[in-house]
């Protein structure tokens, strides 16, 4: 993580004030890696050749997710009838923004800056993102806000063009497709647009359950178009552009 963050030291300057960014590219948790990596490279108490040392205090709260100064703000979790959280699927509503401008107010909880992590920026409501795009303009000389996204696209115009954006290339692949799901994607493929209604009978009728299985989809495609060029790539037969298509309808 710590070699990751070198390679964007501009980042930071001198403990100034920082740029509010837009992490982009890869998956989630590559975009949320990012945001520590970045976060321990501001907060750390060595700050040596501008990144994180990985080992101090303030680094280790960080990775911990228990840092003072840092807010992460999520999306409601949708939960199963046992009650455990299943996904992170519904929006980041104007109450969640609301704590943010009051800790935007305030003074920092310890030295050097505070930082808003917005971990799925591209879920905001507009009343949301409308009270947010005020609290990042008004935003002090001590204060970041983060935002992660899949793509830049993704995100409300009035909020991303008072973002700078960060691309986050996708770590190596380390999975295979999942069988089932290419199946899935397959059928979407081989009939007319007229016919796709009919395979609506393969989903979950729960609301909760059928946002799961798309976002499955979802990232299934992006790991699909990854391994399409691979030399022993099973999928030859699904061409990359139905792929994109269907991961962009997703999305």
């Amino acid at each position: 993580m710590i070699a990751l963050f070198a390679q964007h030291h501009n980042y930071t300057l001198g403990g100034e004030a920082m740029n509010n960014l837009l992490i982009t590219g890869a998956l989630h948790e590559d975009r949320l890696q990012r945001a520590t990596a970045l976060s321990m490279a501001w907060l750390c108490l060595k700050n040596e050749k501008n990144h994180g040392c990985g080992t101090c205090h303030n680094c280790l709260r960080v990775l911990a997710k228990c840092h003072p100064n840092i807010t992460y703000i999520e999306p409601a979790h949708s939960e199963t009838e046992e009650g455990e959280a299943k996904n992170l699927s519904g929006d980041i509503k104007i109450d969640q923004v609301r704590s943010i401008i009051t800790e935007n107010q305030k003074a920092n909880y310890e030295d050097g800056l505070a930082i808003f992590i917005i971990t799925h920026i591209h879920q905001i409501t507009k009343g949301a993102a409308n009270a947010l795009l005020k609290s990042i303009e008004e935003s002090g000389v001590k204060k970041v806000f983060i935002g992660l996204a899949p793509s830049r696209t993704s995100v409300l115009p009035t909020i991303a063009s008072r973002l700078i954006s960060v691309f986050v290339k996708p770590s190596l692949l380390t999975k295979e497709p999942d069988e089932n799901i290419v199946k899935k994607i397959n059928a979407i493929t081989q009939v007319r647009p007229t016919q796709r209604f009919k395979l609506c009978e393969q989903f979950s009728s729960s609301r909760a359950e059928l946002l799961v299985e798309l976002e499955n989809i979802h990232e299934e495609c992006h790991t699909l178009l990854r391994s399409f060029y691979e030399p022993d790539n099973p999928h030859h037969l699904l061409h990359p552009v139905l792929v994109l298509s269907i991961g962009n309808a997703l999305s």
